[in-house]
């Protein structure tokens, strides 16, 4: 099973899913149920490193969700 775990307003999005095949991360804030336009500012990291949209999140993955800072 698939780990994501969400920090923040995010931690109600924390969850186990059974992925059949891997997806991209650009599709896990839509598997997740991750309205826009939070979804839009979400950063997904595996291993201590960021993921950009098109790398592959297998079903042993442990996904840690983070909201991007924003201010001025």
């Amino acid at each position: 099973m698939a780990k994501f775990i969400g920090s923040g307003v995010l931690s109600k999005f924390s969850c186990e899913v059974v992925l059949k095949r891997p997806i991209a991360a650009g599709q896990i804030p839509q598997l997740l149920d991750i309205q826009i336009p939070l979804a839009e500012h979400v950063i997904l990291v595996r291993d201590h490193l960021m993921l950009p949209d098109d790398h592959m999140v297998d079903d042993n993955d442990e996904i840690f969700l983070f909201l991007a800072v924003m201010g001025g």
